[in-house]
Formats: C-alpha cells, sequence, structure tokens
C-alpha cells in the first residue's frame, strides 16, 4: 500500500533481524540495480497504471504489478552503474 501523492514508493533493505509481515512485498535480492529500478518514478507510473486501489491508495500486488513490470534492459555496464548511482 502506498500513498498516490507520494514521487516514489518506499522501498529499503531489511536484515536476516527483522521480521515481515503479509502487508510487506519481499524481493530476495541485494542488487543495487533493481533496487533504484523499483525505487524510480518509472515504477511508480507503472504501478499508479496497473494497480488496485484502495480509496485512492496504490496497492502493489506482485501479480498485478512486480510480474508484469517492464522491466528496462539494462545491456550495458555504464547504464547498470547509472541506475546503481541513482538510487
Amino acid at each position: 500500500m502506498s500513498s498516490e501523492t507520494r514521487r516514489y514508493i518506499p522501498i529499503g533493505y531489511y536484515t536476516a533481524d527483522d521480521i515481515a509481515t503479509n502487508a510487506v512485498f519481499l524481493i530476495p535480492s541485494d542488487d543495487t540495480a533493481i533496487f533504484g529500478l523499483l525505487s524510480s518514478s518509472m515504477f511508480l507510473e507503472w504501478t499508479a497504471l496497473v494497480s488496485s486501489r484502495l480509496e485512492s491508495r496504490f496497492q502493489i500486488s506482485v501479480t498485478a504489478v512486480y510480474n508484469t513490470f517492464p522491466f528496462p534492459s539494462l545491456s550495458d555496464q555504464a547504464q547498470v552503474d547509472r541506475v546503481r548511482k541513482a538510487s
């Protein structure tokens, strides 16, 4: 769940000591390029387009939002580095 007024969807890293509830979406990866893409305005726009809503807030789901997100092909290391630096 995320507010429709945010500029980016909140995203962060968890440690092995953290306990996640069913209200949290976890991705088992430490790839900062993935982190950068999911914290981008591009992912926010995708979410606004395809997610369901609770009142006006986005309901982010694995099947409707994440699995259908057209991850851009980062074809060279320079592109990956730029995404990682921006995150």
